[in-house]
């Protein structure tokens, strides 16, 4: 993160390298598929930082075949539904979703009560089911928890892909002067927004 907030971007990659490195030789120590899911999950955030969204797919689809509780398996598909829409796949969100057996916004809030998390992994998925209204107000308020963290004084440009699919969400219920202003917000370099 810190090599990142310099402008660093090879010395952060190189950082994510050693520590993908260092949780693929823990693999022998820990227990069966938690190693795994570490250094997928490893895998996963540094392809998010080099904007590498169809890498992040892969990684996180072996995640999804780990054994794990309900719980983390209902995240693990509203995360990777997240992926497809980083990718602009929103066909091959909504086979995932099918497949998670989440084919509305009903099913999703009954998956959901099932669950205890403290953060809201809805807004892919809503996109995906075309529950545009929802997808806004649920993108919308996370992008203000966002701005509020302290991370963002490090690298303001960590939520530029959350501005983006505000931006969609937004011109989709109508909201065009809005999106426009929420895209105009967005660095150049980046992909998601681009």
């Amino acid at each position: 993160i810190t090599a990142s907030a310099r402008g660093d971007e090879e010395l952060a990659c190189r950082n994510f390298g050693a520590m993908l490195a260092h949780a693929d030789a823990m693999r022998r120590e820990l227990e069966t598929g938690r190693a795994e899911f570490l250094v997928e999950t490893a895998r996963a955030s540094r392809a998010y930082c080099v904007g590498d969204y169809a890498a992040m797919i892969v990684a996180d689809r072996k995640i999804l075949g780990l054994p794990q509780d309900p719980n983390n398996l209902t995240f693990g598909h509203l995360n990777l539904a997240n992926d497809f829409v980083l990718l602009h796949d929103i066909s091959g969100m909504q086979r995932l979703l099918a497949e998670a057996g989440i084919g509305s916004a009903a099913a999703l809030e009954a998956r959901l009560e099932q669950t205890s998390w403290t953060i809201d992994p809805r807004a892919g998925a809503y996109i995906g089911l075309g529950e545009w209204a929802a997808a806004h107000d649920l993108l919308a308020a996370n992008l203000a928890r966002e701005q509020r963290r302290e991370a963002d004084v490090l690298d303001p440009d960590a939520i530029a892909p959350l501005r983006a699919q505000l931006a969609v969400a937004q011109a989709r219920t109508g909201r065009i002067a809005e999106a426009v202003a929420t895209i105009r917000a967005t660095p150049e370099n980046c992909a998601p927004c681009v």
